[in-house]
This record gives structure tokens, C-alpha cells and sequence, in this order.
């Protein structure tokens, strides 16, 4: 029996590519990545639920495994170029500041 779901156009694209890259239709690309989902989450050497505490600082990295490891380096990189507006304006704001790197009394 067929599904509907709704995916962002984002990740459409990237199914689309992956799909079409792996000779798949959507459909059989989707299942793909569902049973590699589950067999990751149910791996003994891999947890996303703790590269999320070592990606917000409240895990150490160093008691990641390797492949945790690999993940969060994966995940940091990938938010760090490409962060929201949010992120973006509290670094202009930050920029403004007194005291901020770079801000010195004889650039006034």
C-alpha cells in the first residue's frame, strides 16, 4: 500500500540525485536509507543521541566512538557553514560591541 509524505525541497533534491546515482527509484531509495537508518540506531557503536550531547558540549568528544567521532565531525562542519540568521546576527551584534576582537578606541 502506497504512502504519502511530505520532504522539503532540500532533501527531495538530494533523494532525487541519490535515486538516480544508484540507478533506484525514489520510492526504493527511500527504503534504502530507512533500513540503514534503523540498523544505525540500533548499532552498539553507534548513537546520534550522544553525537547531540558532544555537538551541545554536554558529552566529551574523547568518549565518542570512532565512528560517533567521525559523525560529529560530519555534523560540526556542517553547521558551522551553514548556521541560521540567528547565529548570523548575534555575531554582527557581538561585532558592535566594546571589547569585541578587533575593536580598538582609535578606530572610533
Amino acid at each position: 500500500m502506497a504512502h504519502t509524505i511530505r520532504i522539503s525541497d532540500e532533501e527531495m533534491k538530494i533523494l532525487r540525485d541519490a535515486a538516480k546515482v544508484h540507478s533506484r527509484s525514489i520510492a526504493k531509495q527511500v527504503e534504502h536509507w530507512l533500513r540503514l537508518g534503523r540498523a544505525a540506531e540500533r548499532s552498539d557503536e553507534y548513537s546520534f543521541e550522544r553525537v547531540e550531547l558532544a555537538l551541545k558540549a554536554q558529552l566529551s568528544i574523547d568518549e565518542l566512538t570512532g565512528a560517533e567521532q567521525e559523525a560529529y565531525m560530519k555534523e560540526f562542519h556542517k553547521r558551522m557553514i551553514n548556521f541560521g540568521p540567528e547565529i548570523e546576527a548575534a555575531y554582527a551584534k557581538l561585532g558592535d560591541e566594546a571589547r569585541a576582537v578587533g575593536y580598538f578606541e582609535d578606530d572610533i
